[in-house]
């Protein structure tokens, strides 16, 4: 498994709830995800997690992301985006 995680030092304020909601299903929709979390939320930093079985499956929802009409994307650029290998315990 790996887990993208993304950190934002702040998040937005005006970060559309609807692009956030569409986000989080086109990502829980492709083949291959696990889990999802969102902490924090916006006026403050915030990060996001994914995991996916494989490096694949993230690439693939970072693709379907990507199909998603412009004015439908959450606009939010994150500081940094780091990858991790995953182990459960």
């Amino acid at each position: 498994m790996v887990a993208r995680v993304a950190t934002f030092n702040t998040l937005a304020d005006d970060i559309n709830p609807d692009a956030v909601a569409r986000l989080r299903k086109t990502v829980r929709g492709t083949p291959g995800f696990i889990a999802g979390y969102h902490l924090g939320g916006p006026g403050r930093k915030s990060v996001s997690i994914a995991i996916f079985d494989d490096a694949d499956a993230g690439k693939a929802a970072h693709a379907a992301l990507d199909r998603l009409p412009a004015d439908q994307r959450v606009r939010a650029t994150p500081d940094s985006v780091e990858f991790f290998e995953v182990e459960s315990f």
